[in-house]
């Protein structure tokens, strides 16, 4: 019987705290997994952005190659080292699918596919590079990506494009992500409930004393009535007095 009576108000206290509280602990729930998907979208976001640096330096290493030769007076399509600069490069990252080097006209001249040299580019390359006002340019597909830079003659004019093709970046890990949110969601549970259960005994404290009050105002007033019926008696044995 003392077990029992004693586990009653556990029970009482638990469900009392849920009751209060958990609408505020699943806003905390859902907040938790929204941070939990961006942070996932931003370590990916983050991962593509750096692989594009890493690619962008590599074509700006190629592209001042290229430019050397033009501003000797020679076309793009006459250099002798492009073909084996675009294959070295090729050799050495193993994520790399194709280079390109291609003229105004969307024609390919180099290319570490050599099948596709003279060949056409695609056309969502070209529109890319028009609208990307002479700077680097990027085209993302569902598992690789193609980055691009002009190749500027020796008065500043483009006389072609390079372009570098990407498989996309590994992804990105989702366990410690994961873990990290159920953590938090662990810990947001119970901060809940221990600031529910003070503010539940904060409330029954506030209850208690409120009732103690009533309680005292009612003895008073038993008290005053008790008091009013001793005097009234008391009149009452004086006044048979005196008329005996």
């Amino acid at each position: 019987m003392s077990q029992a009576s004693d586990c009653a108000p556990a029970r009482v206290n638990f469900w009392a705290c849920l009751e209060v509280g958990w609408r505020w602990w699943l806003v905390a729930v859902f907040a938790l997994a929204l941070l939990g998907m961006l942070l996932l979208s931003a370590q990916r976001t983050q991962a593509l952005q750096l692989r594009q640096a890493q690619l962008e330096v590599a074509l700006q290493q190629l592209r001042d190659r290229l430019e050397v030769n033009l501003a000797l007076g020679f076309e793009l399509g006459d250099n002798a080292n492009a073909q084996a600069l675009l294959e070295d490069l090729l050799a050495a990252d193993a994520s790399l699918l194709s280079i390109e080097v291609f003229d105004a006209t969307a024609i390919s001249l180099f290319s570490t596919d050599r099948g596709l040299i003279g060949e056409q580019v695609p056309g969502v390359w070209t529109r890319a590079a028009q609208t990307s006002q002479q700077q680097a340019w990027r085209v993302r597909g569902d598992d690789a990506f193609t980055m691009g830079l002009p190749v500027r003659g020796s008065f500043g004019e483009v006389t072609g494009q390079i372009s570098i093709t990407s498989v996309l970046p590994a992804p990105v890990s989702r366990w410690p992500v994961l873990l990290s949110v159920a953590l938090a969601m662990l810990v947001s549970v119970g901060v809940w409930l221990v600031l529910t259960a003070v503010l539940l005994r904060r409330g029954a404290r506030q209850q208690a004393q409120a009732q103690l009050h009533a309680a005292q105002q009612h003895l008073n007033l038993v008290d005053q009535r008790i008091a009013r019926a001793l005097r009234q008696m008391t009149r009452e044995s004086e006044a048979s007095h005196d008329e005996q």
